[in-house]
């Protein structure tokens, strides 16, 4: 039987209809009705089943935007409150490796950060966020287990370095020493007994050699009785959420995972049995890295003459001196930049960097003109206020070479300008002492005659 529908015929009519045609059999209207309640309450079901894990995290990620997570407190409760919002999702996202991943992240960000399961007496019973009613069930023990679960957790030290790798490429290693390097190819950035990190880099620029990275491998080299060996590659126009054999997490109580924070453009690893966090985003075309990772393991394992940027910097003959580009006046059509410096300084102050992040953020602008750089560096300076475990008191401390060069530029100017000025300065002295004596000699004089 052929149905045709037409703009007149009502949805009940049309219902029945396709069942007829389906059937072959008229259905009585009660069936009609029961199968719209059917339909209506398996899309209801639908809708309300729908995981919202990647929810909890946007909002975490930003309420704790503008916090330091080693000394605000607001931190510890922004983070609370991400436990209970992904809790309340645990019935509808209990098949979803997303929920699983963030499930174990959480602890670990806890231990890292010395925040308490428990709020404290004094602390607001209002939550930072939460997930929407409809998702409100009791804990699972399947959550709760990960909290309780320390067999891999990290026991050493915990006293902690952040390494970072970004722009053209602008390195920070693991000692606070900031440079701008060429590195084009592979190059590692770090090599221990539990790590290795290689970026490649591709040429942006021959005039100054200025690179950037477009693919990312790390291998974490896993732990006998917490985690198997898993590797992680990204490149450009691809940032999987899963290691290369399609997994997100491996071991015991899940000790390495991969989250993904933002689809296609932010991931991070999480290494629970190191303590260890490992930051990658695409930005435009390129890639930026950033770790945490406790002090003592990061020179275990390593050979006496291996190169590792993240650890002893880039060659001498690898640095790029980009003081040079930043002090070079420049104005529209020069064609040894792709953007003056002028603009590029006000594009980055937009972004609010300061200091080694809006050198580099300058210094990307002039070399590609690709604004998507500023993006890059203002992310990593956000790593840094999160992952260094002295980050915003170290920020305080630093200088743009901007400021630097004022400084010069008023001391160098300085003793002409002094000079010059000291000349005049003695030329009006002695005018005014030859004028002081002219008017005593001539009072002098007019004194004799009247006598």
């Amino acid at each position: 039987m052929k149905v045709v529908r037409s703009e007149c015929v009502n949805k009940s009519a049309f219902i029945e209809g396709l069942l007829t045609a389906w059937m072959g059999t008229r259905v009585s209207s009660a069936k009609i009705l029961l199968l719209q309640i059917i339909i209506l309450s398996l899309f209801i079901r639908s809708a309300r089943s729908e995981c919202k894990v990647l929810k909890c995290t946007s909002q975490y990620a930003r309420s704790t935007d503008q916090l330091n997570p080693n000394t605000d407190r607001q931190y510890c409760t922004a983070l609370r409150a991400y436990a209970d919002c992904v809790r309340r999702t645990a019935r509808t996202c209990r098949g979803d490796l997303n929920y699983h991943s963030t499930a174990i992240l959480i602890p670990d960000l806890m231990e890292n950060y010395n925040c308490s399961p428990v709020p404290p007496a004094d602390e607001t019973n209002k939550p930072v966020h939460q997930a929407d009613s409809a998702d409100t069930p009791a804990p699972t023990t399947a959550f709760i287990s990960y909290f309780d679960d320390q067999m891999c957790s990290y026991h050493g030290r915990r006293a902690f370095r952040h390494c970072g790798l970004f722009g053209d490429p602008h390195l920070r290693t693991f000692y606070d020493e900031y440079q701008t390097c060429k590195v084009a190819g592979a190059w590692p950035l770090i090599d221990n007994s539990y790590l290795a990190v290689q970026v490649s880099n591709v040429k942006l620029s021959l005039t100054t050699g200025a690179t950037a990275t477009s693919k990312l491998t790390v291998i974490v080299k896993g732990h006998p009785d917490c985690a198997d060996q898993k590797v992680y590659e990204a490149h450009t126009n691809n940032l999987p959420s899963a290691f290369i054999d399609g997994t997100q997490s491996s071991g015991r109580g899940r000790s390495l995972v991969v989250v993904e924070v933002v689809p296609d453009h932010h991931i991070e690893i999480h290494v629970k049995f190191i303590a260890t966090t490992i930051v990658v985003r695409q930005i435009g075309l390129y890639l930026t890295f950033a770790i945490r990772m406790p002090d003592e393991l990061i020179h275990m394992g390593e050979s006496p003459d291996s190169l590792q940027l993240c650890v002893k910097g880039c060659p001498r003959n690898e640095r790029i001196d980009y003081t040079q580009l930043l002090t070079y006046p420049t104005r529209d059509g020069d064609q040894d930049v792709a953007m003056t410096r002028e603009d590029a300084m006000l594009k980055c102050r937009e972004t609010n960097v300061t200091d080694f992040y809006f050198d580099s953020c300058v210094f990307d602008l002039m070399t590609t003109g690709d604004v998507n750089f500023t993006v890059a560096a203002k992310e990593a300076l956000h790593d840094v206020l999160r992952l260094h475990p002295n980050g915003r008191a170290l920020q305080q401390n630093q200088t743009s070479i901007f400021d630097t060069l004022s400084s010069v530029n008023t001391d160098s100017a300085g003793p002409s300008c002094r000079t010059r000025s000291n000349s005049i300065t003695l030329i009006l002295i002695v005018l005014g002492v030859l004028v002081s004596s002219l008017s005593s000699l001539s009072s002098s004089s007019s004194s004799s005659h009247t006598l």
